[in-house]
Order: structure tokens, then C-alpha cells, then sequence
């Protein structure tokens, strides 16, 4: 460590040009392409890492099936036909809010990864980060930035 230092207080050391030329390098270079021998690992990488949001969308279309199963076979019946413990409006408002939530998590990771995506390929404005922030975070953001990225 201390040589290290030492070599970048003498920018004249050829140290300190390999630390210099290696710290911007690394941001002048777009990303290495996986190899065709990498590309099943890559996936299998990939899809490991979104297993949580893969797992909130299907809990999401799941909340989704079961709205509409339980609508479908009480259609027609009297409420007071109804078997469980807890009302009809408390399944589907629970089922309803299960759905939203679970879709809303992927969907705030889809649009934060999407804001690395759009700044590694371009050098943008700060306003591009705070747009793609507000849209990870709500539907008013979304919609913000899907008209910011329209009129652009």
C-alpha cells in the first residue's frame, strides 16, 4: 500500500501512469460481450439474479387468476351463501392489493435496472437519473418519465 502511494505522488513513475491509465480506462471501454461458451451461464446468471421479481410477477398473475376464479364461481349466489369466515370484498380486496404490491416490486426493479441500462450507454443529464429514480418509485414518476422520454 505505501508503495503504491508513493508511486502516485511521483506522476512521473511509470506506477503511477498504470494506476492513472487503469482508473479511466475502466469507464472508456463498453462491456465485454459474453462468449458463445458463457452465453448458458450468463442466462442461468441472469434469471438467478431476478428470481425475486420473476417470483413477484408469477405471485402477481397468480393474486390475478384467483380475483377472477373466486368472482366466477360466486357470480349469481347470494352473499349470504357465501362459506368463509371473511366477507367476499376482504378476499378480493386482499387478493387485489397482494397483485398490485407484487407487481409494483418488479416493476420499480425493471425501471431501476433500465436507469443503469440508459446511463451506461450515454453520458446524460443528472435530470435523466432523477427521472428514472421518481419512476422507480410510483406511477406519477412512471408516467413523468415516459413522457420525458417521448419528447426527447
Amino acid at each position: 500500500m505505501h508503495y503504491h502511494s508513493e508511486a502516485l505522488a511521483d506522476p512521473t513513475s511509470k506506477t503511477a501512469t498504470a494506476s492513472a491509465m487503469s482508473l479511466t480506462s475502466q469507464y472508456n471501454y463498453p462491456p465485454k460481450a459474453y462468449s458463445s461458451g458463457n452465453s448458458k451461464t450468463a442466462v442461468r446468471s441472469t434469471m438467478v439474479s431476478w428470481l425475486p421479481e420473476l417470483f413477484a410477477v408469477l405471485v402477481s398473475i397468480v393474486s390475478l387468476l384467483a380475483i377472477v376464479a373466486v368472482l366466477r364461481r360466486e357470480d349469481g349466489k347470494p352473499i349470504s351463501e357465501w362459506s368463509l369466515a371473511v366477507p367476499l370484498n376482504a378476499v378480493v380486496a386482499t387478493l387485489g392489493t397482494l397483485a398490485r404490491t407484487s407487481l409494483a416490486f418488479a416493476l420499480s426493479a425493471c425501471v431501476g435496472q433500465q436507469k443503469w441500462n440508459w446511463l451506461r450507454v450515454r453520458s446524460d443529464q443528472l435530470v435523466s437519473w432523477t427521472r428514472f429514480d421518481e419512476a422507480s418509485r410510483g406511477p406519477w414518476g412512471a408516467t413523468r418519465l415516459f413522457f420525458w422520454l417521448r419528447l426527447r
